[in-house]
């Protein structure tokens, strides 16, 4: 059916072009056969063209050919043909796009740049130009035109859902000309544009740092950790030192703090690596001051650079049990796991906690977080209904239901996952991934499309941008059969998160119920390189199985 919907497009296309030329029905049927061929990844597709273009067909039926050429990688054909075509398709931006991308990829890079910007200059609102525009002038070092590209871009054109990109490019050329401030402007309103963009988070965090705004800097570092599927440990290490840094300064101008002989010393001797000395000196900063927050900030530092995460993780039940209420020595319990201290270590360094303190609120929420990240499901809900009566905060409830949800759903319990989502949305009707896992559930084994999309339509009001919230949209839509809308959202979906396994398994279902089997093939192959999760890769599998024994 897409193959047909596509062909009747360039048909269309085609329609004013008809209307003062010759065609024959042949010439017709041999068009829509090469089109047909062609967006199955057929090589037929090149028989149909070229006898089309033999039997001296208007010149227009080119533009299917020269996209099937470029698909092909046959860039010198294309070159070839362009001073016949390119008067021809003058106001298509799209074909005249690909003629400078042969231009390129023919080893053309002079003729490829000095199209791109004449096309520039005639299309101002066309956005793929225009990045490609922006980055030719990067490497020609013209940093100034290059944002003189982007503003003309972004003044001309409405505001369109990937204009967080062009915002992203501005910062980063921004920061090669070193103005911080502009960066940050505009690296800022990226995010706002699309808060799911974990290398803007990255970038955030860096300037903020280099800003020396410690607080903020910790915030885009922890959100792009949180975000990315990125091998990330450099970041994580970073973070940790980072965050000890930010107490430290913090602390002190506490009256607890030590003699700074005594606190200044130890910090010497970790900065020169010497980390059995400066934990021995540390030691004796605690015995003169045992609760200075700034030198148990430090004992926990040197150990965890000693990779002697255990008597780190100690240290800190024995500070979290005298002092419960402080969430710092839980944050850096936590943060300790992703430097690597064990999961279970943390998670049984926080039940022996709760043990004493059974309505210890922080320990709880800290324990049931862990617990789903170590994949202990049941567990993970067992402290989230502990905490769940210890809370009369409507949005601590909110979230918890919500976790709460996902959790059942990943053990197949949807009628409990139903009851605990309704009830947060109860509390709280403007938590968008509540209502967009309400709205999957409907889609799936709720068996509901008009409630799936009635929740969807107030998610992506406020967030449209959101390629997870997409993604749930494309779902309706694939259950409705309409792999049109589905495919389209989803390959929007899949450009900002390209390490989504989920996202990109039911771009390739899509493309494998419109007939494009290749494609279908090749994206679950890259969903399968992505996946972190067996789950995933079992699916992924499990497709590429079936789908390749019906090929045999």
């Amino acid at each position: 059916m897409k193959q047909l919907i596509l062909i009747a497009a360039l048909v269309i296309a085609l329609i004013p072009h008809m209307l003062t030329a010759t065609l024959d029905t042949e010439n017709i049927h041999r068009y829509f056969w090469a089109n047909f061929e062609q967006f199955k990844g057929n090589q037929k597709a090149q028989h149909w063209y070229e006898e089309l273009l033999q039997s001296q067909a208007p010149i227009y039926f080119y533009k299917g050919y020269i996209h099937y050429l470029f698909d092909a990688g046959r860039f010198p054909q294309i070159i070839a043909l362009m001073p016949k075509l390119e008067p021809a398709f003058a106001k298509d931006p799209d074909l005249q796009l690909i003629f400078a991308r042969a231009l390129e990829r023919g080893g053309n890079q002079s003729r490829a740049d000095e199209k791109l910007i004449k096309l520039n200059n005639q299309f101002k609102t066309h956005q793929e130009i225009a990045f490609q525009v922006a980055q030719l002038l990067m490497r020609r070092k013209e940093p100034e035109n290059a944002i003189k590209t982007i503003d003309d871009l972004l003044n001309n054109s409405p505001r369109k859902p990937n204009n967080f990109l062009f915002y992203f490019l501005k910062a980063q050329i921004y920061v090669t000309l070193n103005n911080k401030e502009e960066a940050l402007k505009n690296v800022k309103i990226s995010i706002d544009m699309y808060p799911h963009f974990d290398k803007g988070w990255l970038l955030l965090g860096v300037l903020e740092e280099q800003m020396g705004k410690l607080d903020e800097a910790i915030k885009g570092y922890t959100t792009f950790l949180e975000l990315t599927n990125e091998n990330s440990t450099e970041i994580e290490q970073h973070l940790l030192q980072l965050i000890f840094k930010q107490k430290i300064a913090q602390q002190k101008s506490s009256p607890l703090t030590v003699a700074k002989s005594c606190f200044e010393k130890a910090l010497t001797l970790f900065d020169s690596k010497d980390y059995q000395q400066a934990l021995k000196q540390i030691n004796q900063c605690l015995e003169q001051k045992p609760k200075d927050p700034e030198s148990r900030l430090l004992k926990v530092q040197v150990l965890n650079a000693m990779r002697n995460h255990g008597a780190a993780a100690n240290a800190l039940k024995d500070w979290i049990r005298s002092d419960p209420n402080n969430d710092t020595w839980y944050k850096t319990l936590f943060l300790l796991c992703r430097s690597g201290l064990n999961y279970q270590k943390a998670i049984a360094v926080l039940e022996d906690i709760i043990h004493e303190q059974p309505d210890n609120l922080l320990a709880l929420l800290y324990v049931a977080d862990l617990c789903i990240r170590a994949r202990s499901l049941d567990t993970a809900l067992m402290y989230h209904k502990k905490a769940l009566p210890l809370t009369k905060d409507p949005m601590v409830k909110t979230k918890l239901l919500f976790n709460m949800g996902m959790l059942y759903h990943e053990q197949k319990k949807y009628s409990e996952m139903e009851k605990v989502l309704e009830e947060g949305r109860g509390l709280n009707g403007n938590f968008m991934p509540l209502l967009n896992l309400l709205a999957y559930h409907y889609a799936t084994h709720g068996k509901a499309l008009e409630k799936a999309q009635q929740l969807l339509d107030t998610v992506l009001k406020k967030e449209g941008n959101n390629p997870h919230f997409l993604d749930t949209q494309a779902l309706v839509f694939y259950k409705q059969r309409n792999y049109d809308k589905a495919v389209t959202i989803l390959q929007t979906a899949a450009a900002t998160a390209q390490d989504d396994a989920t996202i990109l398994r039911h771009l390739g279902k899509t493309y494998y119920k419109l007939g494009k089997k290749q494609d279908a093939l090749q994206t679950i192959e890259q969903a399968l390189k992505v996946a972190q999760r067996d789950d995933d890769r079992n699916k992924c599998n499990n497709l590429l199985k079936r789908w390749r024994a019906k090929t045999h």
